[in-house]
């Protein structure tokens, strides 16, 4: 941490054991930030518009029935950056982009749909459909990042429908954390939104904040996995990286340079602080 003020104000800012009134808290923070930021960069580009957007962010928010808000979920994050990165274009014209905020607010409905009738066969409250736009750009970024990583180029495919015995394993994992560990399978639904398995290698899963809400598991790691604790350990290590990006964006605890790069557990590479303290936090939980 970069100053004392900010190892003070860690113990207030920060749960490092699951806790559902803080979840929540974090949830709502985070949507508002979310909110704010598109209303902001929305009266810029066009202040005709910007009502608009706002009333569907807040159709948006309301169209997902389950914990937490809906903007804090992947189709909305992409949307966002994707909106940032035509404003900084300087070409951008808010309609287009309006209507789609539009059928996003539909998309929704039909995923916590779907994340109900999850519950009876996966145990938790989490849409597993890969039937979204913003699923092939996470995984191509995936891509990108373990071709980073490892050097060697790689094709990650998220699987069409989970079968049964993918789900019987995840059921096994939510059923163990729900016995054990009732809180943090209480606080996961609040941040995770989809879970996704994909068919890849190099990497064991991943989450990416520009999808915030959503979680990538590898199908081999899946499989091999020989008990549900070690599936609930792959589930707990992802969720909480989702987690903790809903308290950093919101609150961010470094001024460390990103371009400065850190020694750490368990990696060869080098890492800016912000991926050594999710390290840090990801182990702990």
């Amino acid at each position: 941490l970069s100053s004392v003020d900010a190892r003070r104000g860690l113990a207030g800012m920060l749960d490092w054991v699951p806790c559902e009134k803080s979840s929540k808290r974090d949830d709502a923070l985070l949507s508002r930030h979310i909110h704010s930021s598109i209303k902001h960069l929305a009266r810029a580009v066009d202040k005709s518009q910007a009502a608009r957007i706002s009333n569907l962010l807040d159709k948006v928010h309301r169209s997902w029935r389950g914990e937490g808000s809906g903007l804090c979920c992947p189709e909305v994050t992409h949307w966002y950056f994707g909106l940032q990165a035509a404003a900084k274009s300087g070409e951008i014209k808010l309609q287009p982009h309006s209507e789609r905020l539009d059928g996003i607010a539909r998309s929704l409905e039909a995923s916590f749909s779907r994340a109900m009738e999850a519950k009876q066969r996966i145990g938790a409250v989490i849409d597993t459909s890969p039937d979204s736009d913003w699923v092939n750009p996470a995984l191509r970024r995936g891509e990108a990042f373990v071709k980073n990583l490892a050097h060697s180029p790689v094709k990650l495919h998220a699987l069409k429908k989970l079968t049964p015995v993918i789900q019987a394993r995840l059921c096994d994992a939510f059923a163990l954390l729900r016995q054990v560990w009732p809180e943090l399978y209480e606080e996961m639904p609040v941040f995770v939104r989809r879970l996704l398995v994909y068919k890849g290698h190099a990497i064991i899963g991943f989450t990416d904040f520009r999808f915030h809400g959503s979680v990538f598991l590898k199908l081999e790691r899946l499989m091999k996995r020989d008990s549900a604790a070690g599936v609930a350990e792959d589930l707990v290590h992802e969720a909480a990286h989702v987690r903790l990006n809903a308290v950093l964006a919101v609150s961010p605890l470094f001024l460390n340079d990103m371009r400065r790069r850190y020694r750490s557990p368990l990696r060869h590479d080098r890492r800016p602080m912000f991926g050594v303290f999710h390290q840090m936090y990801v182990l702990i939980r």
